[in-house]
């Protein structure tokens, strides 16, 4: 009489779970991404350090600082204006190169990390998550106010194509105009170093910064990491033909652009829709 065993076969390292299947294919992406840190949390070895996704972070700010200098000085008139237009390209082309080397180790396949971060950026408004809208009012940044550059088509039309869209940093200039003021050099650094991830060059532990840690799961993973907030914010919200700058939140499927500002679809996805954003 033949015996039939039956045998587990193991995961291999970075393999989908059945779970992770399973939620593939549904359409919570909330619930998918939070099993997903769940997993890359409890097995580290299946990505790389935080270290490196707080070197991608910084490496796209510098992005995109470049890119808003960029768009300041897009008309030089004197030669030290030419000057610093040719050096800024000359950065970006090798932080471009920084930008694919440190994406490459974020999206080492196969892994949770890999798969979750892939996901997440594929939307091209993954930027527009509330909390890094926050981050730009909190900077003094365009989402504070109602000039709409934030999603303006003119910030893929730097050197950095479209690696300097995004929200604003020391560098914008209609952030300056609406100050009335330029920034010293150490002005802009202090800025820096409290918001972004420069005083974390060191050790990059985020556990150690609150605020930033928040910014790392919003750009990373398109999460909220609260206990009692897990909103995805990846859509717009509904209101007939209102621009995306309100000070009240609304619910939308999407959004249609015109000229270099977005207005919202009047048709209304449900009330089983549970996707928000705040928007400002």
């Amino acid at each position: 009489m033949a015996w039939l065993f039956r045998t587990r076969v193991p995961r291999l390292r970075g393999e989908r779970t059945p779970e992770e299947a399973s939620l593939e294919r549904g359409d919570d992406f909330n619930a998918l991404q939070r099993y997903r840190l769940n997993v890359w949390e409890r097995y580290g070895d299946e990505a790389p350090d935080s270290t490196v996704s707080v070197a991608f972070l910084r490496t796209e700010e510098s992005l995109r600082k470049i890119c808003q200098k960029e768009i300041a000085l897009k008309e030089p008139k004197i030669p030290s204006q030419i000057r610093t237009l040719r050096e800024l390209k000359r950065n970006a082309w090798f932080l471009e190169r920084e930008w694919s080397y440190l994406r490459s180790e974020i999206t080492e396949s196969p892994s949770v990390l890999e798969r979750a971060f892939k996901q997440w950026r594929s939307d091209p408004r993954w930027y527009m998550h509330s909390v890094l809208v926050e981050d730009c009012v909190n900077r003094g940044g365009c989402c504070s106010r109602s000039c709409g550059c934030c999603v303006s088509r003119e910030r893929q039309t730097s050197s950095v194509g479209e690696l300097g869209i995004g929200h604003c940093t020391v560098e914008c200039g209609c952030c300056c105009e609406a100050r009335g003021f330029d920034l010293t050099a150490e002005e802009k650094r202090n800025l820096e170093m409290r918001f972004g991830f420069l005083d974390m060059a060191g050790d990059g532990l985020l556990e150690d910064y609150v605020y930033q840690d928040r910014i790392y799961f919003a750009s990373v993973w398109g999460l909220l990491r609260n206990a009692t907030c897990h909103e995805y914010e990846q859509s717009y919200h509904k209101e007939a033909s209102v621009p995306i700058f309100q000070s009240e939140p609304v619910k939308c499927e999407g959004a249609s652009i015109v000229g270099d500002s977005e207005t919202l679809p009047e048709d209304d996805p449900g009330e089983g829709s549970d996707s928000t954003i705040i928007v400002i």
